[in-house]
């Protein structure tokens, strides 16, 4: 329960991230900066945000793309 608590939080912390990106004018540098992570690391682009809330501390990159878009 503690991680979920966490990873939650760092998932706020890198959409506040994200926004302030986007609110400088940088939304398509950072698509183009998180689509290059993607394929640099093989994230599983499709996976539940569900399941991320548990195992992962950031958002997957098909969340953060629908927000930023």
């Amino acid at each position: 329960l503690l991680d979920m608590i966490l990873n939650l939080f760092s998932w706020w912390r890198e959409i506040a991230a994200d926004n302030f990106a986007i609110g400088h004018g940088y939304a398509e540098d950072l698509i183009t900066g998180l689509a290059k992570l993607s394929a640099d690391h093989v994230e599983m682009v499709y996976r539940s945000p569900v399941y991320g809330m548990f195992y992962s501390s950031h958002p997957p990159n098909n969340v953060r793309f629908n927000l930023i878009r």
